[in-house]
């Protein structure tokens, strides 16, 4: 790998870790296994345009420690990810048939996979500025974290696993 090709690696593992972190807290918080990420926040905190397989499959590897079950959904044939659905637990079960982010986590809330969803409404507070700054606080005990009962969010977008 040259050297600016790991340079840029290593950034975006840092990144992903920083949004595993931040996600993992906001999970805590409300009680969730899992959380769904829709695509106006994904290209939020990335910044990026499109998405390709390999950058998920970098987030997988990056996030593991947080959160060892990841699944992408794919909205149509021409996106590699729609919705970034990350846990705690396995949810292969629920990913089998094409529905809406809504209807997945109310089916997995019914089964006892407590999910929150992260939707495009939501996508302006994030940032990789504003994790890190919350992150930092909060690890300072300068914030507490705001402890709110799971459920889910609602969401637009009806896709199919990768």
């Amino acid at each position: 790998m040259s050297q600016s090709k790991e340079t840029y690696r290593n950034a975006c593992c840092r990144l992903h870790r920083v949004i595993a972190n931040f996600f993992a807290v906001k999970a805590w918080c409300r009680g969730a296994d899992c959380v769904i990420l829709d695509r106006k926040v994904l290209d939020k905190i990335l910044n990026l345009e499109r998405m390709k397989g390999s950058r998920v499959k970098w987030m997988r590897q990056d996030m593991k420690q947080w959160f060892p079950y990841i699944q992408a959904i794919k909205y149509d044939q021409k996106d590699s990810v729609g919705s970034l659905y990350l846990s705690r637990i396995n949810i292969d079960d629920f990913m089998v048939d094409a529905m809406y982010d809504t209807e997945r986590a109310r089916k997995m809330n019914k089964k006892g996979v407590n999910t929150i969803i992260f939707s495009s409404r939501m996508s302006k507070f994030f940032s990789e500025d504003s994790m890190i700054t919350e992150l930092s606080l909060l690890a300072s005990g300068l914030k507490l974290p705001i402890k709110k009962k799971g459920g889910p969010i609602k969401g637009r977008k009806k896709g199919s696993a990768t």
